[in-house]
C-alpha cells in the first residue's frame, strides 16, 4: 500500500512482526524505559532481530517511558547512531529529550555521532544490500566473525556492523574508561578526518577519555568507503564525494560499495545498480564494477584514498596516470588525491621507484 501510494520504495516500521516481516518492514523494540539497563538490552534486541531476518531494527533512543538525564541521553545517542533504525522517541507527558532540550553536552555529542553515522552510510547501505541479496546480518555478534574464540561467545555489550566495524558503547553512568575486547587480528581505532589511529592486536584494551566519543574500531584487511561530507538529506544530492580507507592485514584487504538511486523499487532485481568491489594486494588496488545502472542524476566522485602501513613511496598512479600524494612517515599513512569519478577508476598503484612495494608487516 505504501509503495502504491508513493510510487517509490516504502518505509514501514512495526512493533508486531513475524517470520518474513523483514522482507517488507523494519521493527522497533517497543516501549522501553529511560534507564541505563535498557541501553544494554537494546544491543541484545538488535542482535536477536538480525538473527530473525529483520535487520532494520532499533530502540527508542533515550527511552520511551520516564525522564531521561543528559548523561544517559548522550550515551544513548552515541549508541543509537549505530542502530540500523535510528530514532530518538518518547511518550506523551515525558520530559523533552531531543539533544537541544538537554543542553550543550548532549547536543555536541549527538552531532558528532550523527555525523559519524552519515560518514559511514555507504558502508551501512552496502550491508543492507548484502542482507537483501544473501540474507546476511547487518548488526552481528562478535562470535559470528570469530566463532572459535570462546571469549566472544558471551559478549553482548559490543557488536559489529558487518565483518569490519566493531562498536563498543558506554552503558553505565559516570564511566570514564572502558574495557573492551578485540579478537585476534589487527584493529585500528579510527575517527574520520583525524589522523589519530592505533594499530592493535587481539586483546582486552582499556580505553580512557570517553567524554567525546565511543570507541569504534576498523578490522585489519578492510577497504572502507567513507562519505566525505555530511548530507542534510541523504536522498537529495546530485553529487556524492567519497574517500577510501585501506587497512591492509598480511598485505591484503577488500571491500565493496553498493549504489542505486535510493528510491526506485526492485533495483537489484532489475539490475539497476552498481556494485564496486575493491581488492588490495602488493601495493595495487583493483576496482571491479558490477551491475547495469543507467541513472544519470547521481555522480559519485572518489576524492581521496588513504592507505595505512605504507613505508616509502615515490610514485602513485591511477589507471596508469600519475597522481599527487602525501606520505605521513610518522603514521605511515599514504594519502592520494584521486579527484575522479569512481566509475572511471580501474586500478590504483604505488611504489618506491628504487625498492618497489614498501609496506609494514
Amino acid at each position: 500500500a505504501a509503495e502504491t501510494a508513493t510510487g517509490t520504495r516504502s518505509l514501514v516500521i512495526s512493533r508486531s512482526t513475524y517470520p518474513s516481516s523483514g522482507n517488507y518492514s523494519g521493527h522497533w523494540l517497543g516501549d522501553n524505559r529511560s534507564q541505563w539497563p535498557d541501553l544494554h538490552r537494546s544491543i541484545i534486541g538488535m542482535l536477536e532481530f538480525n538473527l530473525f531476518g529483520i535487520p532494520y531494527i532499533g530502540a527508542d533512543i533515550c527511552g520511551f517511558f520516564g525522564d531521561t538525564t543528559p548523561e544517559m541521553c548522550k550515551r544513548w545517542m552515541q549508541l543509537g547512531a549505530f542502530y540500523p533504525f535510528f530514532r530518538n522517541h518518547n511518550g506523551l507527558d515525558q520530559k523533552d529529550q531531543d539533544p537541544v532540550a538537554l543542553g550543550e553536552m548532549v547536543t555536541d555529542a549527538s552531532k558528532r555521532a550523527v555525523e559519524q553515522r552519515y560518514n559511514l552510510l555507504p558502508y551501512l547501505y552496502t550491508l543492507f544490500y548484502r542482507a537483501h541479496a544473501d540474507g546476511n546480518t547487518v548488526v552481528r555478534p562478535l562470535f559470528h566473525e570469530f566463532p572459535t574464540d570462546e571469549i566472544t561467545w558471551d559478549i553482548d555489550k559490543q557488536f559489529m556492523w558487518g565483518k569490519s566495524l566493531l562498536v563498543s558503547p558506554i552503558l553505565k553512568p559516570d564511566q570514564s574508561s572502558l574495557s573492551l575486547y578485540l579478537p585476534e587480528g589487527e584493529w585500528w581505532h579510527f575517527e574520520y578526518e583525524q589522523s589519530r589511529t592505533e594499530r592493535l592486536t587481539g586483546q582486552y584494551v582499556i580505553k580512557t577519555d570517553m567524554k567525546s566519543n565511543i570507541p569504534v574500531h576498523i578490522r585489519g584487511g578492510t577497504i572502507l568507503p567513507i562519505q566525505q561530507y555530511v548530507l542534510r538529506n541523504s536522498s537529495n544530492e546530485d553529487t556524492r564525494n567519497l574517500s577510501l580507507y585501506i587497512f591492509p592485514q598480511q598485505d591484503k584487504a577488500s571491500g565493496e560499495l553498493f549504489l542505486d538511486d535510493g528510491l526506485s523499487k526492485n533495483t537489484i532485481e532489475n539490475n539497476l545498480y552498481i556494485l564496486y568491489q575493491f581488492s588490495y594486494e602488493n601495493c595495487i588496488v583493483q576496482v571491479t564494477k558490477l551491475g547495469n545502472a543507467t541513472w544519470n542524476d547521481l555522480t559519485t566522485n572518489l576524492m581521496d584514498v588513504y592507505v595505512f602501513k605504507v613505508k616509502t613511496v615515490t610514485n602513485v598512479e591511477i589507471n596508469n596516470t600519475t597522481k599527487q600524494f602525501t606520505l605521513d612517515d610518522k603514521l605511515n599513512v599514504l594519502k592520494v588525491n584521486a579527484n575522479m569519478e569512481l566509475k572511471e577508476i580501474t586500478s590504483l598503484a604505488w611504489a618506491d621507484k628504487k625498492n618497489g612495494c614498501q609496506m609494514l608487516a
